[in-house]
């Protein structure tokens, strides 16, 4: 006879016979819970593997089909530069200019210009006999943009990622400060304020963002061109507009 045990506070006996009985049946139970579970389990990974195999068909039918693809599609990502400052000031300067294969003549100057100095007129004609500019040497600084038209002269100084040396916009401003007309446009991917430009400098700066230059190009992109347009330029510009929608949200 087993010892006894408490049970809700009364003392139950239990006789040998009868414990080998329940010891079985409790025995008997974790087989099958254990069966059971494993059982559970297996049908948890056959529904995995079915799923897994689902997508592997899946995404071998759309390789044949030639509809699985990856990796970037505009020119600057595909080489990774597609946030490198010099490559972009070189599209920018080439939209800039009315003459280019763009096929887009002065607009996109235009609506740059009203933009940055919104309480300014530039004469359309002058416009259309701009010339543009790219790293623009004086003696103590580089321009990355010049715009050079018959009453003003317009000077862009841009950063995507990198910092400005010292006294890099008061440089532009000294060096250039004698130019035509002078005007000066800091350029960011946000529009923030320079830091190296102090004094006159400060306050003659206009900012501008690569946000505000997509939403331009999205603009003027789809405007008709006279003539016959150049399929390789228009291309251009979209696969421009395709880095900067997203280096530039």
């Amino acid at each position: 006879m087993t010892e006894p045990e408490a049970c809700h506070g009364e003392t139950v006996t239990v006789q040998p016979a009868e414990f080998e009985l329940i010891w079985a049946a409790w025995t008997e139970a974790n087989r099958r819970r254990d069966i059971s579970r494993a059982r559970s389990q297996h049908e948890v990974v056959d529904r995995w593997k079915a799923a897994l195999q689902h997508l592997s068909d899946e995404q071998q039918r759309l390789l044949d089909q030639g509809q699985w693809v990856s990796g970037p599609s505009s020119l600057l990502s595909v080489i990774g530069q597609s946030r490198r400052e010099t490559y972009h000031c070189r599209v920018v300067a080439w939209l800039m200019d009315p003459t280019g294969r763009h096929g887009l003549g002065p607009h996109f100057l235009e609506l740059f210009l009203n933009a940055c100095f919104p309480d300014e007129e530039f004469d359309r004609e002058g416009l259309r006999r701009a010339t543009v500019s790219c790293e623009v040497p004086r003696s103590r600084s580089r321009a990355d943009i010049v715009v050079s038209l018959p009453d003003a002269t317009v000077v862009i100084e841009a950063k995507t990622d990198a910092d400005e040396r010292p006294r890099q916009c008061d440089d532009l401003y000294a060096d250039f400060g004698e130019e035509l007309n002078p005007h000066f446009v800091f350029m960011s991917p946000r529009g923030r304020e320079p830091i190296t430009a102090s004094g006159d400098a400060k306050e003659t700066f206009r900012t501008f963002s690569f946000v505000q230059c997509r939403n331009l190009l999205e603009k003027v992109s789809d405007l008709p061109r006279p003539g016959r347009p150049d399929e390789i330029a228009l291309g251009t510009v979209k696969n421009y507009l395709a880095t900067m929608r997203t280096e530039f949200s």
